[in-house]
């Protein structure tokens, strides 16, 4: 039986929390050797799967480079210790009322037609 493990977090200023990538540092830290090439004496058997969230489109988190930092987590993962794939979900709700704060650099319909939900509706929780 092969273990499974999932991460996930939501994408502030660009990447992955801090606590997030703490977790994944002392995660995979004991299984790296300092050999040439780096290694690891685990027999790599956990299938290992990111969750990503953000608040932009895809279009958008390929304009900033967020494809770099999940390939980046990915990589290690599969060197250390196994498969590794990521999820990611786009243009997730901010908050749960756009028309109650000043928040013009997103679009609050797009989280609606992400999800192929009808605004109006409760999205951010259905969505949860």
């Amino acid at each position: 039986m092969t273990a499974r493990l999932v991460i996930g977090s939501p994408i502030y200023f660009g990447t992955a929390t801090g606590e997030t990538r703490s977790f994944i540092e002392r995660l995979l830290f004991p299984y790296l050797t300092y050999t040439v090439p780096y290694g690891t004496p685990f027999p790599r058997k956990i299938k290992v799967g990111f969750i990503y969230t953000m608040n932009v489109s895809e279009e958008r988190s390929r304009e900033f480079g967020y494809e770099q930092i999940f390939n980046t987590n990915e990589r290690y993962v599969n060197m250390l210790l196994g498969a590794a794939e990521t999820l990611c979900a786009f243009d997730t709700c901010q908050v749960d009322d756009y028309s109650k704060v000043v928040i013009e650099s997103f679009d609050p319909i797009a989280p609606f037609r992400a999800w192929h939900i009808q605004p109006g509706t409760d999205a951010c929780h259905e969505t949860r």
